[in-house]
């Protein structure tokens, strides 16, 4: 590979300040699941969230709940699983929103 070293002054931009957040005043979605939200307060939004584990672990199923729970409250939500077909995310799904209205 060719290497191209600058000789010189590099201009290096300057950065601009960022506005303060207080992140208690930004708005959360609650995970829908109770202790999970009592330690974390709930996800900001725009926020990524990464689950990793081995397989059968349970991934798929925590985000569901994570997602069953946005849904609910009208948030648009976003799924997407490297290891599940749609058929079957979409049945578990409806399976899950089933057995939320009953426990209510």
């Amino acid at each position: 590979a060719d290497v191209t070293l600058i000789s010189g002054p590099v201009s290096i931009p300057k950065v601009n300040d960022v506005k303060h957040i207080d992140i208690n005043d930004m708005e959360r979605c609650e995970t829908g699941i109770y202790e999970l939200d009592k330690v974390l307060g709930g996800f900001f939004f725009g926020q990524l969230i990464l689950i990793t584990g081995k397989r059968g672990e349970g991934k798929s199923t925590l985000a569901s709940e994570f997602g069953t729970c946005t849904l609910k409250n009208n948030y648009p939500t976003l799924f997407y699983s490297g290891e599940l077909s749609d058929w079957y995310f979409k049945m578990e799904q409806k399976s899950r929103q089933k057995t939320d209205r009953k426990m209510r």
